[in-house]
């Protein structure tokens, strides 16, 4: 039996086959592997990245090379924390129902963040439609069978329909308006990310 996207089990697809994301071990493709996303790259244990390590703790005000007088309970947390988001849109399920939203005055990383993050997804993998397109359903079929969508800022004072954005956040069924195609509905499966 073919597992369809809302039936995902804990297994992602990497480039050498599927990673399970419980015993971190991967294993061939089958054709009972039914996933609509692949990720660019092989999964690797432990990996060392220090370019992204120093980034993410100098826009997160912990400087580099991290000080002796640094809280390293706190610069855990924060990298813990954006850790667990990266990895939690690598996986087409959304248990957590939850929208990650970054706050910060501009120029602080926010955005490079985003165009790093896209990049570890994959660009077929992510979309970038703005909270008021998911909101209103023109720009939501952008979001289909995506992992991730970012999207930027909103103006302040904008009027957004609550109850669509919980149920794109939640995982359920969305409708989309597709411009040209009738209107049909889709699972939302991308995490929002602004």
């Amino acid at each position: 039996k073919h597992k369809l996207e809302g039936e995902a089990s804990n297994c992602v697809s990497v480039k050498s086959g599927m990673l399970d994301l419980v015993t971190l071990e991967t294993r061939p493709r089958t054709k009972e592997d039914f996933i609509f996303q692949k990720l660019p790259f092989d999964y690797v244990p432990n990996p060392s990245c220090p370019v992204l390590s120093k980034f993410l703790s100098t826009s997160m005000g912990f400087g580099w090379p991290l000080s002796d007088d640094a809280d390293m309970d706190d610069y855990r947390k924060v990298m813990n924390f954006i850790q667990e988001w990266m990895g939690y849109t690598l996986s087409p399920k959304n248990p957590l129902e939850k929208a990650l939203i970054m706050h910060g005055e501009g120029r602080n990383g926010k955005g490079v963040l985003q165009k790093i993050w896209a990049k570890i997804v994959g660009k077929q993998n992510v979309s970038h439609v703005d909270i008021v397109g998911i909101n209103d359903g023109r720009e939501v079929f952008m979001t289909r069978n995506k992992l991730a969508n970012f999207s930027s800022d909103t103006t302040a004072g904008q009027q957004l329909d609550t109850a669509v954005i919980k149920k794109a956040i939640s995982g359920e069924i969305v409708t989309a308006h597709e411009k040209y195609k009738p209107e049909y509905e889709m699972q939302f499966t991308a995490k929002i990310i602004m």
